[in-house]
């Protein structure tokens, strides 16, 4: 009786978790209610898993039951409860935009990773540098980056899919691609092709060699921008995206937009407007997806600014670059405020509004220049507008 009433807690807490989406009110009355009185280890465990699923599309809900779920693994003294519920945390106020709390939540956790020796720093480090990201701390990330990876090739025994050693299990091999994909776009907003493009080709072998569609769809698409730098070659990137949308899981809006944001820019650079007005059209429409996270929708609202501007269609471009420039300025987006700012300079000097583009001008060095005083205490590194839309 006491087996079958777990699973029904189970099932219960799982189901408020997955219906979130279809009854949004409901689930939010539900989530306040405290958990059973009794939990084990396994039951925390899949609790935890259901939270690490949800932690994009639901991280408010999510936080308040990893909070629960923390406190009874600490009262258990349940440490990889403890380390999963505190990884989750720092996800979800990540994906909120609160970057304070996530980092704090990380540095919590690489603390306790390495006293109690638990499996999965790689976790945190790849977090932190996907934070450090969007602070603008490139050189930062670059090192948290390079922390992941070390850590799960130490784990495994070897490179590139467990080569000299186990195969990866498939949560480290997605940090392990995801740190190299990160590194590739580090150095491709710093400007050095080299490394990014030995970032990225590593990441588009590994992805080959274990038929990971997810990740050979991506890698072929972050590969294409690299062939828009000078000297272009918009038939390489064409070729790219499109081998890129053959490998597109169903459902997956986010990597179908970032193939449409790399297949316009190419057609514009081929001078086929029309072409490139039609995938802009389907990219407006997958924006109006609610599942994207805050910063997915700013970076959004910037890239389709920029992409309206470059087909002319200047009342479309002006609305999506001011929502995307306040959306950047709330969430503290400080890779993606001067990019905005730029391309509002851009517009307003294509349309002879000269006042306003002297504006955004200067607020684009003002920007530019606290990232530099932020670099001078050697914690954020200029992007130089290398930014890749």
């Amino acid at each position: 009786m006491g087996k079958l009433l777990s699973k029904i807690v189970v099932s219960v807490w799982v189901s408020i978790l997955l219906v979130a989406g279809q009854l949004p009110a409901q689930e939010q009355m539900l989530i306040r209610n405290t958990l059973p009185a009794e939990l084990d280890t396994a039951t925390i465990n899949m609790l935890l898993d259901s939270c690490m699923r949800n932690r994009i599309s639901h991280p408010r809900q999510t936080i308040a039951l990893t909070r629960q779920l923390l406190q009874r693994s600490y009262a258990l003294r349940f440490y990889p409860g403890i380390g999963g519920a505190i990884n989750i945390l720092s996800e979800a106020h990540s994906i909120l935009g609160d970057y304070r709390k996530a980092l704090y939540y990380q540095e919590v956790g690489i603390t306790y990773c390495t006293l109690f020796q638990l499996p999965y720093i790689q976790s945190y480090f790849n977090n932190r540098a996907n934070v450090l990201i969007y602070l603008g701390a490139y050189h930062d990330a670059v090192d948290y980056y390079l922390k992941a990876i070390r850590a799960i090739e130490l784990k495994n025994g070897g490179g590139v899919g467990g080569k000299g050693g186990r195969a990866y299990e498939e949560s480290d091999l997605s940090i392990y691609n995801n740190a190299h994909v990160g590194l590739y776009m580090i150095w491709n907003l710093l400007g050095n092709t080299p490394k990014a493009r030995y970032y990225i080709d590593k990441a588009l072998a590994m992805s080959l060699l274990e038929r990971d569609s997810f990740n050979i769809a991506n890698t072929y698409n972050l590969r294409s921008s690299l062939y828009m730098s000078e000297p272009a070659k918009p038939d390489s990137a064409l070729w790219c995206n499109m081998r890129a949308l053959d490998y597109v899981p169903a459902g997956d809006t986010t990597m179908r937009i970032n193939i449409y944001s790399g297949i316009i820019p190419a057609y514009v650079r081929f001078g086929r407007k029309d072409s490139a007005a039609y995938f802009l059209d389907e990219l407006e429409k997958l924006y109006q997806n609610t599942s994207l996270t805050t910063q997915e929708r700013a970076h959004g609202q910037g890239r389709l600014g920029l992409y309206n501007r470059l087909l002319g269609r200047w009342q479309k471009a002006e609305e999506y670059l001011r929502r995307g420039l306040d959306s950047a300025l709330v969430y503290n987006l400080a890779y993606l405020i001067p990019q905005v700012q730029e391309q509002l300079n851009l517009l307003y000097s294509q349309t002879q509004r000269y006042d306003k583009a002297l504006y955004f001008h200067h607020m684009m060095e003002s920007s530019q220049e606290k990232l530099k005083s932020g670099e001078a205490a050697g914690k954020i590194t200029l992007m130089e507008n290398r930014f890749v839309w």
